[in-house]
């Protein structure tokens, strides 16, 4: 299992390309490095396999046995690391998840809830979990994510910014 440790994505990436394309020289020239650079990396995931991969002839590369069984499983590995990174590019994309938002009781009913049934029109990947409370919240006991108060920051470790000046009257 040590084996597995030393190999990176990017050697398991070459190694099906040899396979694909049947040519150390051919996967070198299309990533633009020599084809003995090529041959190393496979030689370096053979000592870290402790196993011989590739039949290296003058004409062809062929896997052997183990070669053919990593080659099913690196395989799936890439295909699921494409997939990962697509759902990341989609997740960039437009915004998605759990946000929490924490409000004062009227600020919330009377400037946040007129716009969140847009919000939530807009963005259908959102989900929004409102809190309305007029006390004290620590945002991060809590797991706000937005946090609206009305007042002066006193805990200059947040990150706050002012939306509108406030004005009281009597």
């Amino acid at each position: 299992m040590h084996g597995f440790n030393e190999l990176g994505f990017k050697a398991l990436r070459l190694f099906v390309a040899v396979l694909d394309r049947g040519s150390f020289s051919e996967v070198a020239r299309r990533e633009g490095v020599a084809p003995s650079s090529i041959s190393r990396q496979i030689q370096v995931m053979e000592n870290a396999l402790q196993q011989q991969l590739l039949y290296r002839h003058t004409r062809a590369v062929t896997p052997t046995e183990a070669g053919r069984l990593l080659e099913h499983h690196a395989r799936l590995v890439l295909a699921q690391l494409e997939e990962a990174e697509r759902a990341l590019q989609e997740q960039d994309s437009e915004p998605s998840g759990l946000v929490r938002i924490n409000a004062p009781v009227v600020f919330g009913q009377r400037h946040l809830a007129p716009g969140l049934a847009e919000l939530c029109r807009r963005y259908p990947k959102l989900q929004l979990d409102v809190q309305q409370t007029d006390t004290f919240v620590d945002p991060l006991q809590e797991g706000a994510d937005l946090l609206f108060r009305i007042g002066v920051l006193n805990d200059s470790s947040m990150q706050a910014r002012i939306l509108a000046p406030q004005r009281y009257r009597l």
